[in-house]
């Protein structure tokens, strides 16, 4: 990943760093309520919901999960986000043991969704880089 994210001369000075993939996710109009994002808890979803998948493309690659249902996953989600509320999450860790990220989807809330203001959101994942001495 540090390759295709960072120019060569900038890659190689990270070697072996930990690094952390952060999403930061928020609409562009609000209140929200036309397919809002939630956010699983990581700790509610056992190795066994998980199922490993490759994106891959011409010139690179990435191995994500397909998260199967559970009923003991835990959903949460803001209701009627607002433009200047931002959820922030984690996607990956390069030294994870457990969970890999954060599960995430967008819903239709058939509560809410009244079908007048499409949903507009905005999204940037953001690379977090760390000295070795850091745990």
């Amino acid at each position: 990943m540090m390759r295709t994210m960072n120019p060569a001369e900038v890659a190689d000075s990270f070697g072996e760093r930990r690094y952390q993939s952060v999403n930061v996710w928020k609409p562009l109009r609000g209140p929200l309520r036309d397919w809002p994002l939630a956010l699983c808890d990581p700790r509610s979803v056992a190795s066994t919901d998980l199922q490993a998948r490759d994106t891959v493309k011409r010139d690179s690659f990435i191995e994500t999960y397909q998260l199967h249902y559970n009923s003991g996953h835990k959903w949460y989600y803001l209701s009627d986000q607002m433009p200047n509320e931002a959820l922030v999450f984690l996607q990956a860790d390069s030294r994870s043991t457990g969970m890999l990220g954060v599960p995430h989807a967008a819903f239709l809330d058939s509560l809410r969704h009244d079908g007048k203001v499409p949903r507009e959101s905005i999204e940037v994942r953001c690379l977090a880089y760390f000295d070795d001495d850091v745990q």
